[in-house]
């Protein structure tokens, strides 16, 4: 906490302090918001960010923006951004997966992509069907890691204070917390438990249209990995120019008129600008 709160941004008054998680999202976002009293900086990964903004110790103008990528998915899908207090999620499982949709890249000048809407669905599409059933797996595994850290984190303590070694060992080896730790596992690493999982996950994804993608069904363009997706698309495919980097693409599509932004970036930028306001009124 002590390095956040040292950070010279905080000399900045009247300002909102929006904490991202990375580079691109500080790129894009200090595009996004231009104009707005906003100052943007790149904190850590998602597991750095979450605990620092459920803090009592951070100042009224401190704002934290993560991926979705550490949370399991579930129904009903989220559509819109996640406002826990000072924490703000994205629905999507990352920042880059606004930017695979085709109606957006196809915004992009000649001089950096050459190649149609349908060209450019074209290429996601099949990125996206060649690790679909990667993803699948890491949202189960995912989903169990974060249930079973719960489990694990109402363990202990011991009932008696023991101030012999015996008595101390024996206290810890009967504690009935290890039995609902055994129950607990075995009940979520079941065969079957693992492929409902695995089941529920895939049909969320495809829309329950069997191991082919299909564009405009089921929630795969959201739950991929936007970055890898993104930056093969970028880097493997052909259809960008002149070394374009993915901080290029992002720069070019943050000029288009705001009609053309995702949603999720306009409510973004209106709610800070109104948070903005109650907090220096």
């Amino acid at each position: 906490m002590s390095s956040l709160h040292h950070r010279p941004i905080h000399n900045i008054e009247n300002t909102i302090h929006l904490f991202v998680e990375g580079k691109f999202d500080e790129v894009v976002l200090n595009l996004l918001l231009a104009g707005c009293a906003v100052d943007v900086q790149p904190l850590g990964s998602c597991s750095v960010l979450k605990p620092v903004a459920h803090s009592p110790f951070i100042s009224k103008d401190d704002f934290f923006l993560i991926d979705h990528d550490q949370y399991p998915y579930s129904s009903p899908f989220p559509t819109k951004l996640i406002w826990n207090q000072r924490l703000i999620t994205w629905p999507k499982r990352e920042l880059e997966n606004y930017f695979l949709d085709a109606d957006f890249l196809i915004q992009l000048p000649n001089d950096i992509l050459n190649a149609s809407k349908e060209k450019i669905e074209e290429h996601v599409l099949a990125i996206c069907q060649k690790r679909l059933f990667f993803d699948v797996v890491e949202f189960v595994l995912k989903s169990l890691r974060m249930e079973m850290r719960k489990v694990w984190d109402q363990l202990g303590p011991v009932k008696d204070r023991c101030h012999k070694r015996d008595d101390a060992l024996q206290a810890l080896l009967n504690m009935e917390d290890w039995k609902t730790i055994l129950k607990t596992t075995n009940q979520k690493t079941e065969q079957d438990e693992i492929e409902r999982r695995f089941n529920d996950y895939h049909i969320l994804m495809t829309g329950d249209s069997g191991e082919t993608l299909t564009v405009g069904k089921g929630h795969w363009l959201s739950m991929i990995s936007g970055q890898d997706v993104l930056n093969e698309l970028v880097n493997n495919t052909g259809i960008f120019l002149n070394n374009v980097t993915v901080n290029d693409i992002a720069k070019q599509l943050l000029r288009v008129p705001n009609v053309i932004l995702p949603g999720d970036f306009i409510d973004l930028r209106n709610t800070i600008k109104q948070i903005s306001k109650q907090i220096f009124k």
